[in-house]
């Protein structure tokens, strides 16, 4: 059991070591941009790490909140309004039901 603790706690700090790595090497590409306004990209580096978290945050993920994200509704929800195909209600709507089938599909498996 303590060896299985052992490899647990390597592989989180390792995680955490990595993760802290990924940040710094955004914050530096970010900054790095020759082009004009210098640091324009420094605000979005801000924000990825204040603000956004991953999909089933505070929980964990389930298979249904999977599909919804690979079948890229929530993109396309936004991309019928920007092009005009629909209005914002409508598009909700029509993503709103499209989200609902994909949970009861996984909730009849007893995924969700």
């Amino acid at each position: 059991m303590n060896i299985l603790r052992i490899g647990l706690t390597r592989f989180f700090v390792q995680a955490v070591l990595l993760a802290g790595r990924l940040r710094a090497l955004a914050r530096k590409t970010a900054a790095a941009d020759p082009h004009p306004p210098k640091g324009k990209y420094t605000i979005l580096t801000t924000i990825a790490e204040k603000y956004t978290h991953n999909i089933g945050y505070p929980g964990t993920m389930n298979p249904a909140m999977d599909e919804v994200f690979s079948t890229f509704l929530i993109p396309q929800m936004f991309a019928q309004v920007s092009q005009g195909k629909m209005s914002a209600a409508q598009s909700v709507a029509s993503i709103k039901s499209q989200v609902q089938t994909i949970y009861k599909k996984w909730e009849a498996r007893g995924a969700v």
